[in-house]
């Protein structure tokens, strides 16, 4: 059984992602969601605030102390707020470092602790925003950019680390998903150019059964 968990398992995006791993019988799903979940048999919801660094590590540890190792873990729990540099406060950037990297790295930090010493095949995925990468858009949401630019490099750091004690991490840089939210957020915008929530969750599942099964293959 493949154990993975999955953080804002409560949004658009994440019930998407979270069915698509129901569908597999060979996944043992651990979710953190901010709603009560209704799920099959190899689902097993958390609720955390994602910000409390203790209440983050110590789930970490009662996760692998039940099922002694994640084989992969899907971030995303994250934000979004707009505006250019002139109407962002410092509260602003401070609440985007918080909900898109704090959150993230609240979870990875013990998790890679922890497996420097397991020293096992552990996949880290991140959700990167495409935009937020291309400074055209990003002087439209600044204290958005700035936290996911900083998620980016976060993962280049990662991977600098711990490639030998076995930790990979990967982001994923999307487009505007086509949800209700953005919809009415943006109701002038072209919705054929975004991308459907259903064809990322497939995606990040090809993705995940890809990097698992080239574990196999190595071990």
């Amino acid at each position: 059984m493949k154990n993975i968990l999955i953080t804002g398992a409560s949004g658009n995006l994440g019930k998407t992602i979270v069915a698509a791993f129901e569908q597999a019988a060979d996944y043992h799903i651990n979710i953190i969601s901010r709603e009560e979940v209704q799920g099959s048999k190899n689902l097993k919801a958390f609720h955390i605030d994602l910000l409390d660094e203790i209440s983050a590590a110590s789930l970490v540890e009662e996760i692998i102390e039940t099922q002694q190792h994640l084989d992969a873990v899907i971030f995303l729990t994250g934000g979004y707020i707009g505006g250019d540099v002139t109407q962002n406060s410092s509260a602003d950037i401070q609440k985007m470092m918080a909900v898109n990297v704090a959150t993230a790295h609240n979870i990875a930090g013990p998790l890679i602790k922890i497996n420097r010493q397991q020293k096992r095949k552990l996949n880290l995925i991140f959700i990167g925003a495409k935009a937020a990468m291309e400074d055209s858009t990003s002087v439209n949401n600044i204290a958005y950019a700035l936290s996911k630019k900083t998620l980016y490099h976060y993962v280049t750091l990662i991977n600098e680390s711990e490639s030998e004690a076995g930790t990979s991490a990967h982001i994923i840089l999307l487009g505007t998903l086509d949800t209700a939210f953005n919809r009415e957020a943006m109701p002038d915008a072209d919705f054929t150019k975004w991308t459907s929530p259903l064809d990322i969750a497939m995606r990040i599942k090809k993705l995940v059964d890809w990097l698992l099964l080239e574990t196999v293959i190595e071990l």
